[in-house]
């Protein structure tokens, strides 16, 4: 049966219009909370729960409800239990579960339904326009020092240290700023393959957006999602263009690069080159060791040892909740306010213990299975970039990453033998 013929066009249309927001309004998020309130982070929080519900109670939702579902309830579940067994506080398990859970939504929203064809046209324009404001303002932010196109509130904020040459965009960011742009690209290929088209403007200003953020992380898993999209993608001369285009963009940005550091004498150089370069050096161990991720994967397990069976808890290390609750444990493990622990798995292994990891790993398997079943080639290539870049991001807590994904994984499984307007594997 197909359910996409229950739902009214008017409940479609709301929702196709509420995703083409979403990706619009997350990428200014920060800076419109800074201008205008810290309560518009809750727009996507309404709008996303508000349509659950309705589907949920108005078209009977939970007759949809499938194995990655309940994995997903079962990890909340033991995350709840250990965050009031080690009274830690319902408060603290709210901000948490609301952190990672708000976008997943979006999956259950989708799955089940067919969107009109022209949705897709409308993502990609709205993807270029963020693109191209986003990089626009990005070079302005570097070769002013961020003195300009950045807020000041930002600037004398925290202490940059030698991430000031790293433009941090209105994300306010560069880990994620990179995370989005990546995730844009992957997206932009998908359309260009598809309708036999390459938007090299596009592709370069993306390119040099990347390599202006200096995200090693963000750098490597578009390595990898290029090398298993170069095996798949049949378009030779499509597969040229965009190498070139990234080639290209290398010299633009060592020359950007370049003027900024004459244009700013006093700035700390901390390029691209510099970067990956320090990674075949000890000085990285040490930072990372100390009060990096080295030293959140160590930290991590101590607390894990301590509280091996149900871990201490949400809200306890390194989440949404910890940054805005505060922990409290972290004055007995010695760690410092506003820490956060950049590792999905850490976090997991820390907060929910042996029965919290393995409900976990039974969630991140069925979504391996799922996206085994339908063989295909999208969704396959973003859960591997999802799961590589849970190494160095909480990436369920970060809304741009959640939303790509969560919105590809529901759009792109086609559990009722429905036809999307992006086909399988067929479209490479």
């Amino acid at each position: 049966m197909n359910r996409n013929n229950t739902y009214s066009d008017g409940f479609i249309n709301i929702l196709t219009y509420v995703i083409l927001f979403l990706f619009a309004f997350i990428p200014f998020r920060e800076l419109l909370a800074l201008y205008i309130s810290p309560a518009i982070k809750l727009i996507p929080d309404i709008l996303v729960i508000g349509l659950f519900l309705y589907e949920f109670f108005r078209y009977k939702g939970f007759k949809k409800i499938n194995g990655i579902d309940l994995s997903y309830a079962l990890f909340l579940a033991v995350a709840f239990i250990s965050t009031m067994l080690n009274k830690v506080g319902i408060k603290s398990f709210l901000v948490e579960a609301r952190s990672i859970s708000v976008l997943y939504l979006v999956y259950f929203l989708l799955r089940d339904k067919n969107l009109p064809r022209e949705m897709f046209f409308k993502l990609r324009s709205v993807l270029i326009v963020d693109m191209y404001v986003l990089v626009i303002c990005s070079l302005v932010e570097k070769l002013s020092s961020k003195m300009w196109l950045f807020p000041y509130q930002w600037y004398f904020g925290r202490p940059f240290g030698s991430n000031l040459p790293r433009v941090y965009s209105f994300f306010n960011n560069p880990n994620t700023f990179g995370a989005f742009i990546i995730l844009s690209i992957i997206t932009m290929m998908v359309y260009d393959v598809k309708y036999e088209k390459t938007s090299k403007l596009f592709y370069f200003t993306s390119f040099l957006g990347l390599a202006l953020t200096v995200s090693r992380s963000s750098i490597l898993a578009l390595f990898i999602a290029f090398v298993i999209l170069a095996f798949v993608i049949k378009d030779k001369k499509f597969k040229a263009t965009v190498l070139i285009l990234l080639v290209l963009s290398i010299p633009c940005y060592l020359a950007v690069d370049f003027a900024a550091s004459k244009i700013n004498l006093n700035m700390q150089r901390n390029n691209l080159l510099d970067r990956f370069g320090e990674m075949a050096g000890d000085k990285i161990y040490e930072n990372s060791s100390e009060d990096g991720r080295i030293y959140s994967v160590k930290t991590g397990i101590k607390v894990f040892s301590e509280h091996k069976l149900l871990g201490s808890g949400f809200g306890t290390y390194g989440d949404a909740a910890s940054l805005i609750l505060g922990s409290p444990i972290y004055e007995k493990y010695g760690i410092r306010e506003n820490f956060y622990s950049d590792n999905e798995y850490i976090k997991v292994i820390a907060e929910t213990g042996v029965i919290g990891t393995l409900s976990y790993a039974l969630f991140i398997i069925s979504i391996i299975f799922a996206t085994y079943k339908k063989r295909n080639v999208l969704t396959f290539t973003l859960l591997v970039m999802l799961l590589f870049m849970g190494l160095f991001y909480n990436i369920f807590e970060i809304q741009i990453i959640s939303l790509f994904f969560w919105f590809w994984f529901g759009f792109r499984l086609d559990e009722n033998g429905r036809t999307n307007i992006i086909t399988s594997t067929s479209m490479f």
